[in-house]
């Protein structure tokens, strides 16, 4: 919900949050790593996170559009609703943001990657 209200409102914020998320991500992998290359445990751990948020920001807009609780809005979504409908409402939320995924996938792989 953070993520959505500062996407908003400040652009250049979430920008570097978007990076911070790949350069968090790069960091855990190459600690954990113990010598091994990590750089695609980060580059994956990093699309996990940018697509749970995304969805988990899809979900407040719609609840916020429609006046209903997230949880009402979670469960209608379940049973009413088709993946095709929930895709493009979460390729519309983010769209807005789409150029920084690629830097911060770039970030965690740098950062990730030792050598």
């Amino acid at each position: 919900m953070v993520w959505h209200f500062v996407s908003t409102q400040y652009g250049l914020l979430l920008s570097i949050i978007t990076i911070l998320l790949g350069l968090a991500c790069g960091l855990g992998a190459r600690f954990a790593g113990g010598g091994y290359h990590p750089a695609g445990a980060a580059i994956i751990a990093t699309l996990i996170l940018i697509v749970i948020n995304i969805s988990i920001t899809t979900i407040q807009v719609l609840s916020v559009e429609s006046g209903q609780s997230i949880i009402a809005t979670l469960s209608h979504l379940v049973s009413h609703s088709s993946f095709t409908d929930f895709a493009n409402e979460c390729a519309k939320v983010g769209g807005r943001t789409f150029m920084r995924y690629p830097v911060a996938l770039f970030v965690a792989y740098w950062v990730s990657d030792a050598s």
